[in-house]
């Protein structure tokens, strides 16, 4: 389960990227709604609201 915060806005920033590949199209830009929290087997698995 996925909760999502569509009122989130942020800018995507090198230090955000996942990837070994640090490069992307989107670094620099003001993005609205965010995956707040990720629920994977009764576990949080990513939580932004801690």
């Amino acid at each position: 389960v996925t909760v999502i915060d569509p009122d989130c806005t942020f800018t995507y920033t090198e230090d955000q990227v996942v990837s070994k590949s640090k490069n992307s199209p989107f670094l620099g830009w003001k993005l609205q709604g965010r995956a707040v929290m990720t629920v994977m087997g009764g576990q949080i698995t990513h939580n932004l609201l801690a």
